[in-house]
């Protein structure tokens, strides 16, 4: 029986982590609320969706583009294009590894009702937990920092939750 436990854990680590093969996508997203204090008056609250596509160009190393959706204290609104950099690095247990996800966009914000530029990094780190063969939900806490034209800069901590789907390339099982 001891055996038979221990081949079927070698099988489920093995499995669990040819979602991060070279020629695999990723599809997925994110969706987050925020607080940050910009450098130009008061706080201001911050509900985001991020939806986002990966491509595996080499095993753990991603790369891929998002857009950022925000709702900014309920009456003013930005949009941004990111590339992306992702690296999986660290194996926790049979089904969860760290990463590292960095990107650089530029996008709008319409802010009491006029629209200016906006350019934007963000780096995040966390787990992504392989709820099975495909799916991945992932827990992220980020630093951004954006410049908003006219406005000045802000920069912002938060706490990201978000699912994966990892599509294994053709013939891998």
């Amino acid at each position: 029986m001891k055996k038979i436990l221990l081949c079927l854990a070698i099988i489920v680590s093995v499995n669990a982590y040819s979602q991060t093969e070279k020629g695999s996508w990723l599809l997925g997203g994110s969706a987050s609320f925020s607080s940050s204090k910009a450098s130009y008056g008061d706080a201001t609250s911050f509900i985001s969706i991020t939806p986002s596509i990966g491509y595996f160009i080499k095993k753990d190393l991603a790369v891929g583009a998002q857009a950022t959706l925000q709702n900014i204290t309920s009456m003013n609104t930005a949009t941004s294009f990111s590339p992306f950099v992702r690296y999986y690095f660290l194996p926790l247990g049979s089904n969860t590894k760290l990463f590292v996800n960095g990107s650089y966009g530029w996008g709008n914000y319409l802010i009491l009702g006029s629209y200016s530029g906006m350019s934007t990094w963000a780096i995040s780190a966390g787990p992504s937990i392989f709820l099975n063969r495909n799916i991945a939900l992932e827990l992220t806490l980020s630093y951004a920092k954006d410049d908003l034209a006219y406005y000045g800069i802000s920069r912002t901590i938060k706490f990201n939750t978000g699912f994966q789907i990892h599509f294994n390339k053709k013939g891998k099982k």
